[in-house]
């Protein structure tokens, strides 16, 4: 079933097969010496979590990665957000709690 929706997307052999459930699929093929000019804070963003990586915690259980990248992307998202204990403090008052008893 193909529907209305456009996806451009990078060249990975993974997409092929997307054309067949959306209405247009575009690949999109940037040569490496060109790809930190489309997407510079991607860039920028992968080459701070790999020198933090490397330098902070340098030896990185692959059990734990996940874990050391989901920190990594916790503050990424946070880096304006000034003093995090103000954010934690209204995150539980505004958050909805279900009491069993």
């Amino acid at each position: 079933m193909v529907n209305t929706v456009k996806v451009t997307t990078d060249g990975l052999p993974a997409y092929k097969e997307l054309g067949r459930i959306v209405k247009e699929h575009k690949a999109n093929i940037t040569p490496p010496k060109e790809a930190h000019k489309l997407l510079p804070w991607v860039h920028t963003a992968i080459s701070n979590a790999k020198g933090i990586l490397r330098n902070v915690y340098r030896c990185v259980d692959e059990d734990f990665l996940e874990n050391y990248l989901n920190e990594y992307s916790f503050n990424l998202n946070r880096r304006y957000f000034g003093c995090i204990m103000e954010r934690v403090l209204v995150a539980g008052v505004n958050q909805k709690w279900n009491y069993l008893g």
